[in-house]
């Protein structure tokens, strides 16, 4: 049992010490429920703590309530330093600064905002604001990398893009089902003057080959997914009645565990060759003609010519 103890000194009328009235409270329970408190308190620092992402709560004040090691790392300050202080004697209200706005938004609309903010040295965070009854919780996480990945990719699709772009031939990526997952300026192009139509990524490309070429198309694409790379040449009509020749260039895309996941086909025109082929094709059966003709024209004479002894 834990007792709380209040003493009290009577006196006398010569206000002289006369007795002392000793009362004991009880306090077992409460003072269990205390440091139970205070253990839970404990663990839930050192949980925070151990958490590899930056955390804070500010009170309907704006004042810090609970802070965290990684949260301190980040802005290069103390907890002990910003603990009962006022967010905003730290950090400029400035509504150029993404948290500014985020944090105001989260109080004052009781809504969860997510944003992405730079702290010490330009590293990049994004920040996860949830309302409480008490004020506001953040969750902080450095996506510096993630960034840096996303940026490198991104400048290498332009420069892909640009490539593809710069070509005279049209490129698509499908995916295994058929659906539209990347194409170039010249496939649009294609779309646009053959059907009528603009080319969008999650489009069944099936959408923008002419019905009688359906069937080739379909054989050839469910070879290209078992690993075969296909090269044809095929003319097909388009919805408005006219013939193109086009050499198709069909082979399979795979990820780094060398699984196919998708099937680029490359198209080019070969209208200018077809037409020289044909008109080769064409002199050359004409050269035929008159060479028969002319065999024929020859043979008739000599066959009434008599020899005589």
């Amino acid at each position: 049992m834990i007792t709380h103890w209040e003493f009290t000194c009577t006196t006398d009328e010569f206000n002289q010490p006369e007795s002392i009235i000793c009362i004991g409270y009880d306090i077992t329970e409460n003072e269990y429920n205390h440091r139970l408190i205070e253990r839970y308190l404990l663990q839930i620092n050192e949980y925070l703590d151990s958490v590899t992402d930056g955390f804070f709560t500010l009170n309907i004040n704006w004042e810090f309530v609970r802070i965290n090691k990684v949260f301190e790392e980040i802005v290069s300050l103390n907890r002990k330093d910003l603990l009962g202080n006022s967010f905003w004697n730290y950090f400029k209200d400035d509504p150029s600064q993404p948290y500014s706005t985020a944090l105001r938004n989260a109080m004052e609309n009781n809504e969860t905002v997510r944003f992405e903010q730079k702290w010490n040295n330009d590293k990049i965070y994004s920040v996860t604001v949830y309302p409480s009854k008490e004020g506001v919780i953040c969750f902080i996480r450095d996506i510096t990398e993630s960034k840096k990945n996303e940026f490198e990719l991104k400048e290498s699709e332009l420069k892909l893009k640009a490539i593809l772009n710069s070509t005279v031939d049209s490129n698509i990526l499908l995916d295994v089902n058929k659906k539209i997952l990347n194409f170039n300026r010249v496939a649009k192009e294609i779309s646009q003057q053959n059907f009528g139509i603009d080319m969008k990524v999650s489009d069944d490309v099936l959408q923008y080959v002419p019905a009688n070429f359906f069937k080739l198309f379909n054989e050839n694409f469910d070879l290209v997914l078992n690993g075969n790379v296909i090269k044809i040449e095929e003319n097909y009509n388009t919805p408005n009645g006219e013939i193109h020749w086009y050499e198709f260039l069909f082979y399979p895309v795979f990820d780094d565990s060398n699984k196919i996941i998708g099937v680029v086909i490359n198209s080019t025109s070969i209208e200018e060759r077809k037409k020289a082929e044909f008109k080769v094709v064409g002199q050359y059966q004409q050269l035929k003609k008159i060479a028969s003709f002319q065999s024929h024209e020859l043979r008739a004479p000599l066959s009434n010519i008599v020899l005589t002894p």
